[in-house]
């Protein structure tokens, strides 16, 4: 502050009286330069002297003082409140003998000039008074070059030992797809090697749009409420199951609720399209090798922990004292109503219920449909399929259906694995253009 009013002052004198100063002298005799020498020492004086009245009062109250008796300190030391005979000081060698200047004139001049720039030092001032200004350079090294590249570097690094170990680690996982369609009766599947560990098995249904907003909202909500939608079964009632079963009801013989469509006045529990869409074909491997067994597909524990939970009290198990399997409650309600769920028969068991009620994010379903622990041998193998429902490329248009037969590693299945290391990659690359640029700038 001390030095922008330095500086300042030094200035507005000089521009004050029109002259243009060449080391101290002037080249225009009508005006009157200042002695910068002392006028540099007031300044110094005047300085100390607003320093001082800072410690000691507001920032509002210092500005007020310094603007009436700091004009006059001021003043007083150039010496023009003395006696009538007092002249502003200037060097008899730059100004000629005849060139005096008024008394009223030049305290008017400079008294303008000093008020000036007092106000102004005490606003510039204003803002070091409330919080001084921080000494700590640290985060500004960081917008330099060479810290810039060396982040650069750094990240290139990590990014690029995280891509090639996913990378890597994809390499060593393998997967296996069996594509059909309501036409085939089974396919084939060759294993080269044999794949010893436990497997996954899932279902994909491309181009099947579950992320759309009415299909997301079609559920019941005695089972699952959301934040920020509402959710109700309009066109997923009782009255709708023609959607899916046909008005003659032999459109999808395999739906699991078929045996509902002939009760009168029975109700679709739990309702929604959600549940009416429902996945239920079945495959079965067998080996074509003979005195193999058919191989095992454990379709148990195959959801979420978080969607168990939600289904815990909701849907009840009463395949003990009844006809049915399962009977649906609301959450703190009483009053049951029997389900169609059931326990494994036609493919819709209640674990296959509690993963399809997941909607996927993407109009490209891959959901879990259970798994293989023992493994598979090298061999071919012969996949029928038992239950296989005609709705889905016949009706709903969809291209094609997958069963996946695949290895899972540290890092997840082989999608996931190249999915993340392109990203990883990716990354690499916007850092190297980064560190590209910073060394170029």
């Amino acid at each position: 502050s001390r030095a922008r009013f330095i500086q300042s002052n030094r200035t507005l004198m000089r521009m004050n009286h029109g002259a243009r100063v060449e080391n101290g002298v002037t080249s225009n005799d009508e005006s009157v330069v200042y002695d910068l020498d002392q006028v540099e020492f007031l300044n110094q004086a005047h300085a100390v002297e607003y320093g001082e009245r800072h410690r000691a009062t507001s920032p509002t109250e210092m500005g007020r003082e310094h603007a009436h008796e700091g004009l006059d300190s001021q003043s007083r030391s150039l010496g023009l409140l003395g006696s009538r005979r007092t002249h502003f000081p200037v060097r008899p060698s730059a100004v000629s003998t005849d060139s005096f200047v008024s008394r009223r004139s030049l305290a008017s001049s400079a008294t303008d000039t000093v008020k000036w720039m007092t106000e102004s030092v005490a606003v510039a001032a204003r803002p070091y008074i409330q919080q001084e200004e921080s000494r700590i350079h640290v985060p500004k090294y960081l917008y330099r070059r060479k810290c810039q590249m060396a982040c650069s570097a750094f990240f290139v690094a990590i990014f690029g030992v995280t891509g090639i170990t996913l990378f890597e680690s994809a390499s060593k996982l393998t997967e296996h797809h069996i594509d059909y369609t309501h036409q085939h009766s089974w396919r084939r599947l060759d294993i080269d090697e044999a794949m010893p560990t436990a497997l996954l098995v899932w279902y994909d249904i491309p181009e099947f749009y579950v992320n759309h907003k009415r299909f997301i909202e079609s559920k019941d909500e005695r089972i699952m409420r959301t934040l920020m939608n509402s959710v109700s079964c309009e066109d997923g009632n009782f009255e709708d199951l023609w959607r899916r079963l046909g008005v003659d009801g032999t459109k999808d013989p395999t739906a699991a609720f078929l045996e509902f469509r002939s009760l009168p006045q029975a109700e679709f529990v739990p309702c929604g399209l959600i549940a009416m869409s429902i996945f239920t074909d079945e495959p079965v491997l067998k080996s074509q090798d003979e005195g193999l067994p058919i191989v095992h597909i454990d379709k148990s524990d195959v959801a979420l922990t978080k969607d168990v939970n939600i289904f815990r009290d909701r849907v009840v198990d009463v395949s003990d004292y009844e006809e049915h399997d399962f009977e649906v409650r609301g959450k703190g309600s009483t009053e049951q109503s029997k389900s169609w769920l059931s326990k494994g028969s036609k493919g819709s068991s209640f674990e296959q219920f509690k993963v399809w009620y997941r909607q996927s994010a993407a109009p490209h379903v891959r959901n879990l449909y259970g798994k293989i622990k023992e493994g598979l041998p090298a061999g071919t193998y012969n996949v029928t399929f038992p239950v296989n429902s005609p709705i889905w490329v016949r009706d709903w248009k969809v291209p094609r259906k997958s069963f996946i037969i695949g290895t899972v590693g540290s890092f997840g299945n082989i999608g996931a694995c190249y999915l993340l290391g392109g990203l990883a990659f990716t990354l690499v690359g916007f850092q190297l253009i980064i560190g590209v640029v910073f060394l170029v700038i």
